[in-house]
């Protein structure tokens, strides 16, 4: 993109001007726990072969911690995953490496017990995380068995539970000013 950009790049580089102009007073305001344990949840999601140049997919996630947002990404998957499972799985991937990064920063800061866990929409994915056994039958066993490796090394619980509600995550790729 960056040898010949086109109309479509231009627009999307003024996307990116108005959102900062128009979010450059919000604030970051963190509250007081009343506990003495941290929570980390995480919401992961994925945009299957949503760029039309290369099919690639996008990962997305949010990150809290005790309910206030402290980090937000959106990245180019580096395959092309051949179904909304994989492109799913590698978001969740690419969270848990987040949320396992912060875990080991916190515990490094504090003496607090700290609970993670992570959001995800797609029933398949939250599967395949419990049942190790269909992560070995996999056709891609290898990158599923160290996306497995990865959550169980951070003790970090996946959930299904919001795959009926609009995921936090979800404004990432909604169009509609979702920061990253």
């Amino acid at each position: 993109f960056g040898q010949n950009p086109g109309p479509k790049h231009w627009e999307a580089v003024k996307r990116i001007f108005r959102y900062l102009v128009g979010t450059q007073k919000r604030k970051i305001i963190f509250r007081k726990a009343h506990s003495r344990s941290l929570v980390v949840s995480a919401y992961s999601d994925a945009s299957w072969a949503e760029d039309t140049d290369d099919r690639k997919s996008t990962s997305g996630m949010v990150v809290k911690l005790n309910g206030h947002t402290i980090s937000w990404k959106t990245k180019k998957q580096a395959v092309v995953a051949t179904s909304s499972c994989e492109a799913e799985l590698n978001a969740l991937v690419y969270t848990a490496k987040e949320v396992r990064w912060l875990k080991q920063l916190l515990s490094e800061l504090t003496n607090t017990k700290i609970h993670c866990s992570i959001h995800v929409d797609n029933k398949a994915v939250v599967d395949i995380t419990i049942n190790a056994a269909i992560i070995m039958n996999g056709g891609n066993s290898l990158r599923l068995e160290a996306g497995n490796n990865i959550l169980q090394n951070a003790d970090v619980r996946v959930s299904g539970n919001a795959a009926t509600l609009r995921m936090t995550a979800d404004a990432d790729f909604s169009g509609s000013g979702g920061s990253a």
